[in-house]
């Protein structure tokens, strides 16, 4: 994990959660994005790392799923 500066939430290690190099990306993005918010708003605490932790593991799940519909269809053909 490593510590935001002054942000007093790890960040987990995305390459440990996601094999794909835009997914670990987009888990950083998303991280730094909702940690900043928290911060700027003095609501961040290190207690609330695991709650962001599964909001943006929901965001890159969510947006893996959206790219396989739009390229796959929303219904797989049947065997």
């Amino acid at each position: 994990m490593n510590v935001i500066e002054g942000g007093g939430a790890p960040e987990p290690d995305w390459n440990s959660l996601f094999d794909d190099v835009l997914d670990v990306s987009a888990s950083s993005e998303h991280w730094r994005r909702i940690v900043s918010e928290l911060k700027t708003r003095e609501l961040l605490a290190e207690v609330n790392a695991h709650a962001v932790q599964r909001l943006v593991l929901s965001y890159v799940i969510y947006d893996r799923a959206a790219r396989e519909v739009a390229s796959a269809g929303a219904v797989a053909k049947p065997k």
